[in-house]
């Protein structure tokens, strides 16, 4: 047989129906020359009576096809009382129930809540939650940023070791997601018997199961191999995205008289540490003589590990994670710059600007300074704020190549996201720069480009800001030295005179 043949195929275009039962009604599709099964009601249900999922090695491909535009959306809580995990888009399970993703121990789904991500996953238990704890991991391979077009094939391929706990998730050839490298304890539990299918908002064609895992030059053969049509503007536009091989290079430098340099700091110097405020680890950050060293803790205590049982405005208690705030409040655009080395593999760190209450007051010196190293006051407090992931090695994101994340808080409004194909270099000085001029907000490491957006405040997610607070920010299990933090201003009045 031929090595790149699949052992088992479901759902080929001239025999939709082949080797599998159904329940409820369906229809059968046709675009662009690939015909697909659809159901027609939320009941509908395929049955899919073998698979090689259990086997040590394998990889599946899957094709689908929206019918509509599948792109995030927020996710109201009223709601939940008539559909939970409506927002959970389920193409295969191994239970009936396709969004009681919790109890299935193989699914394969995309879900729109904020991040959109694409998962496969290969255990029972919560797809999120369970994927932030070292000492209870799960497998699942995650890829975040995954939009979807109406009337658009799409082939999903996910690959696994048991064996070697490595599992990966591709869309058309373009590898998008990975699992959780880090963990001290990993689980993975077999699959059931009978793979389930039926989900109104997508189209299903050609699923196959192999024997063996597939590589990524493999699986962008097979991917071009069974498609009807190429749309290459969303291979561009994923490729450019997931792999960010292209980025242009750009280093910012002031330019003109309006930019005013307002903070420039060694970080070596230990009166340097009066101009900040700590909050959180008690044990991070401190001053060396190689720069501001955060050293948080290694694993999770129990009490930090459910936030979000504890009722808002009570302060969340947090002591694996530190934000290290700017006392100074600053108005008007805004440039900011430092450099970082990370000492180990794992951590996470968060580059926050423009930090303000929620009508343009300074938070920290209206309200009582907050001590926990909490998420929540990124994300759910009232502090709107920038927020830019640019050191994720976190054991819920993908760790084959860096990814960055830029939000705008705390309406969960992601504003880029955007791949690089290598790893920052351990032990080495890197060089970050965050530059926003009016709405227009630009990210750079290293002189490359990372993201170059428009904050637009008109899309119901508050005004572009223009003030606040900047803290650096570390997760727990990180190791990061900053030194040299520049900070540049171009004020927003010209005439402001204190009363």
């Amino acid at each position: 047989m031929n090595q790149q043949e699949p052992t088992l195929v479901y759902f080929p275009p001239n025999d939709l129906l082949a080797g599998i039962e159904r329940d409820g009604p369906f229809r059968q599709l046709s675009v662009d020359g690939r015909a697909g099964i659809n159901a027609t009601s939320i009941h509908s249900r395929l049955k899919i009576p073998k698979h090689t999922i259990n086997e040590d090695k394998g990889t599946l491909t899957l094709w689908i096809m929206p019918t509509e535009d599948l792109y995030s959306a927020s996710v109201p809580t009223y709601i939940d009382p008539y559909e939970p995990l409506y927002y959970m888009y389920t193409m295969l399970s191994d239970i009936p129930d396709l969004k009681n993703v919790s109890d299935a121990s193989f699914a394969l789904l995309w879900n729109s809540k904020q991040w959109r991500q694409l998962s496969s996953k290969f255990y029972k238990g919560n797809i999120f939650e369970d994927a932030l704890y070292p000492h209870d991991m799960s497998l699942a391979s995650s890829g975040e940023n995954v939009s979807l077009n109406a009337k658009t094939w799409y082939q999903i391929a996910t690959t696994w070791d048991r064996q070697e706990e490595v599992f990966r998730i591709f869309i058309n050839g373009i590898p998008v997601g990975s699992c959780a490298m880090f963990a001290d304890e990993v689980k993975h539990d077999p699959c059931g018997e009978t793979l389930y299918a039926g989900n109104p908002a997508l189209a299903l064609s050609q699923l196959s199961f192999y024997d063996r895992i597939l590589s990524p030059e493999e699986l962008a053969n097979v991917f071009e191999h069974e498609a009807t049509k190429i749309y290459y503007d969303v291979q561009e536009a994923l490729w450019d995205r997931h792999v960010g091989d292209g980025l242009r290079k750009y280093t910012w430098k002031p330019m003109g008289d309006e930019w005013q340099l307002k903070m420039d700091v060694s970080l070596t110097e230990p009166e340097q540490f009066d101009l900040f405020h700590v909050q959180g680890c008690p044990t991070t950050p401190r001053i060396t003589d190689d720069g501001l060293l955060y050293e948080t803790y290694m694993t999770r205590t129990e009490e930090a590990k459910i936030p979000k049982d504890t009722p808002p405005p009570t302060e969340v208690i947090d002591p694996d994670q530190v934000y290290l705030w700017t006392k100074e409040f600053f108005e008007g655009d805004l440039a900011v710059e430092y450099e970082f080395m990370s000492l180990q593999d794992n951590g996470l760190s968060v580059l926050i600007v423009q930090a303000s209450g929620m009508q343009h007051e300074d938070f920290m010196a209206d309200y009582p300074l907050r001590e926990s190293g909490s998420m929540r006051i990124v994300w759910g407090e009232n502090v709107r704020n920038y927020d830019w992931e640019y050191y994720r090695e976190m054991d819920d994101v993908r760790h084959d190549i860096e990814s960055h994340v830029l939000n705008k808080q705390p309406w969960g409004r992601q504003l880029a996201y955007q791949c690089q194909p290598q790893h920052w270099e351990k032990n080495v000085w890197h060089r970050i720069q965050f530059v926003q001029e009016g709405q227009r907000i630009r990210g750079t490491i290293n002189g490359v480009l990372i993201f170059d957006v428009i904050d637009d405040p008109t899309n119901y997610s508050g005004p572009t800001f223009n003030c606040g607070h900047i803290a650096i920010r570390c997760m727990w299990k990180t190791r990061l030295l900053v030194r040299n933090l520049k900070v540049y201003s171009k004020p927003l009045f010209e005439d402001s005179v204190a009363l």
